[in-house]
Parts: structure tokens; C-alpha cells; sequence
């Protein structure tokens, strides 16, 4: 498995799944009277961030990995506050992991990266321990975070909304 696969094709099958999810969140929340305002303002627990925030944190998670193994500078881009607008933060972060190639990660994985963090506090790493033991874990905690909060709130989501990528994968038990 290389770079690529691990941080375009994986977050990107993720952000899928996630715009799938938020789209059947505001169907639910249709039926059920409750407004996509309100569902981006739901938490797991007081001291966690909204779903809105999970949203742009995994959005930001799979660009920035991207733009510091190329060792690119980290955008912020304007993102929103409405479920319409995190559908479209979404698709534009898939459009733009669609055109990062395999090449671009060329060396990336001794690259020293420099992560600092709200407390003035700061990770150095070479890239692939960067990849290992930040970029994917960081992705998948806000990932899951999202989806436990959907359907901590109601909205009918089973494991083939979280990974519906596996689906063609799938196949009956035969016995010998």
C-alpha cells in the first residue's frame, strides 16, 4: 500500500459515505421535524465539538495531510455553517483529493512535518509516521464522531452508511 492509497483513496471513500450520511440526515430530519440547524449543532457530550465542526475537521484532516506530505502550505477554506454547505465543503475536498497523483507524495514519507497544535504545542514527524500516527487516526476519530452523532440523534444509519464502498464487495458464505 502506498501514500496515496492511504491518504486520497481511504478519506475519500470516508467523505462519501459522510455526504451520503448527511443527506439522509436531513431527509430524517424532514420527516421528523428537526432542522438541519439543529442537527449540525448535536454533540456526543458538552465538551465536544458539534457535528458541524466534525464535518469541517474532516474535511480539513484529509486536504491538510495532502498539502504537508507535498509540503504545501495549509489552506483554509471558507466553509459554512448550513448542512448544504458542508455537502459541498465535502465535494470540493473530494474534487480536489481526485487530483492529487501518486507522484506528488515522492519522498514525503522521510519529509520532517511540523503539526502545531491550539496549545502551543507541536508534533515533528517524518511523513510516514505523520500518515501512521496522526493524519489517520485524527481522520477516523472525527469520522466516526460524525456518525455517532447522527445516529445518536435518531437518524436511521446502519454500518452500510458508514462504509457503503464495501458494498460491491460483499458476497454470500458458501460452504465446501
Amino acid at each position: 500500500m502506498n501514500l496515496h492509497d492511504l491518504v486520497v483513496t481511504a478519506p475519500k471513500q470516508m467523505l462519501l459515505a459522510l455526504a451520503g450520511q448527511l443527506k439522509k440526515a436531513a431527509a430524517w430530519g424532514e420527516t421528523n421535524d428537526v432542522s438541519t440547524d439543529e442537527l449540525l449543532q448535536k454533540r456526543l457530550a458538552p465538551d465536544m465539538f458539534p457535528l458541524l465542526m466534525q464535518v469541517k475537521f474532516i474535511s480539513l484532516q484529509a486536504r491538510e495531510t495532502v498539502w504537508r506530505l507535498r509540503g504545501d502550505e495549509v489552506e483554509m477554506w471558507e466553509s459554512g455553517d448550513t448542512m448544504d454547505e458542508m455537502v459541498a465543503l465535502i465535494a470540493r475536498t473530494v474534487s480536489m483529493l481526485d487530483d492529487v497523483k501518486p507522484e506528488e507524495f515522492d519522498g514525503a514519507e522521510e519529509r520532517v512535518i511540523s503539526v502545531t497544535l491550539p496549545n502551543a504545542m507541536m508534533f515533528e514527524l517524518k511523513g510516514a509516521d505523520f500518515v501512521r500516527d496522526w493524519a489517520i487516526p485524527q481522520f477516523h476519530f472525527h469520522a466516526v464522531t460524525a456518525y455517532a452523532i447522527l445516529r445518536n440523534a435518531g437518524v436511521d444509519l446502519g454500518k452500510a452508511d458508514y462504509v457503503p464502498h464495501m458494498l460491491p464487495h460483499l458476497r454470500p458464505v458458501t460452504t465446501a
